[in-house]
């Protein structure tokens, strides 16, 4: 920024410049940027963090899903800056728990550390119950992608012990984590859940743990034919009983299904979603919870975290707290928890 400045620029565009500096640090940054407002240089914050947003500007432009839902000079009341961050609560949808407390936890985390690109999160320690359903809210790049990730062997973890039931996980591959009864639905379907150029049939065989039946044209085999009999029956029965539409826009997410249907645990990364689509999903998602596994879902749709979850992990710039999800805890306070205020 010295640089910037002593090259005479008048307008600087910071995006998320207190990542990773410490309070003191802030401070002073702060102090720097409005001396600098006085003398006529136009700053442009680009941030997540209300508390920076409030503290530090004069006007506020809010974008929510590529589109610009307002533009405020402050100060404005805290709940009219998260309404427009995260649209006007809606009254949540009535769903009755499925927790079951009093038998051995389905997974646990036990004083987990993650170091991410961008930040750290300490001795992060979570149990979840079979049957309980755990959202984890957050704006992007506030740590619940990591825990997510880290709950099934898909990021490292530094320090700390996971277990799926009573069998210990710490350090293992994904594909471990598949073998004892957990999955990962991943938002990116494209970037993670699909494997480019692959049929459905040829994903169904995959994910079957049949690698043989995706090569008949590479590696042709005796029984290639009656091999690819059995993927395309088995496809079709999957497609009609998991209601995949070829040709439609409403599509289920293959992970995501296949965590609901399979699985002992599961946890499903958020990903936008027709209405009656994210409906039906939940409804096979929670109909595995009644039999007995757990979920831990994320979303940057606060009526569905409230909707649908037992607790509520709230992450904010790698600090976590885990709420329960009691009629009390409403959109406006989650809201304001995940930019940064203290419960």
């Amino acid at each position: 920024m010295a640089r910037l400045l002593a090259l005479g620029v008048r307008t600087l565009i910071l995006d998320e410049p207190t990542t990773g500096i410490s309070a003191e640090q802030k401070d002073a940054l702060f102090a720097a940027l409005r001396k600098l407002a006085k003398q006529g240089v136009t700053i442009l914050l680009v941030s997540h963090k209300l508390e920076d947003v409030l503290q530090l500007c004069d006007r506020a432009v809010v974008l929510r899903r590529g589109q610009l839902t307002g533009d405020v000079v402050l100060p404005v009341p805290h709940p009219e800056l998260i309404a427009l961050m995260f649209g006007q609560a809606q009254p949540p949808l009535e769903r009755g728990t499925t927790r079951r407390p009093g038998e051995s936890p389905v997974l646990t985390l036990r004083d987990v550390t993650i170091s991410d690109r961008r930040l750290q999160i300490d001795r992060f320690s979570l149990s979840v119950d079979h049957g309980e359903v755990i959202g984890v809210a957050g704006l992007d790049g506030s740590g619940q992608a990591p825990i997510m990730r880290a709950a099934v062997g898909l990021q490292p973890i530094v320090h700390g012990e996971i277990t799926l039931g009573a069998q210990p996980m710490t350090g293992k591959p994904y594909r471990a984590y598949l073998a004892a009864g957990a999955a990962f639905g991943a938002a990116g379907r494209l970037e993670e859940g699909l494997v480019p150029g692959l049929s459905l049939t040829e994903h169904f065989a995959l994910i079957n743990g049949d690698s043989a039946r995706i090569r008949w044209g590479a590696c042709p085999r005796t029984h290639a034919a009656s091999d690819r009999a059995l993927s395309d029956q088995g496809a079709g029965r999957l497609t009609h009983r998991l209601a995949v539409w070829r040709q439609s826009a409403a599509r289920v997410d293959g992970d995501a299904a296949r965590s609901a249907d399979d699985h002992g645990a599961g946890a499903a990364d958020h990903a936008a979603l027709m209405s009656s689509s994210a409906r039906w999903i939940w409804t096979q998602l929670l109909s595995r919870c009644e039999a007995g596994a757990g979920l831990i879902f994320s979303s940057d749709d606060l009526d569905e975290i409230l909707a649908y979850s037992d607790r509520i992990i709230v992450c904010f710039a790698g600090r976590t707290s885990v709420l329960d999800n009691t009629p009390e805890l409403s959109a406006e306070t989650l809201g304001a928890l995940i930019g940064g205020a203290t419960a």
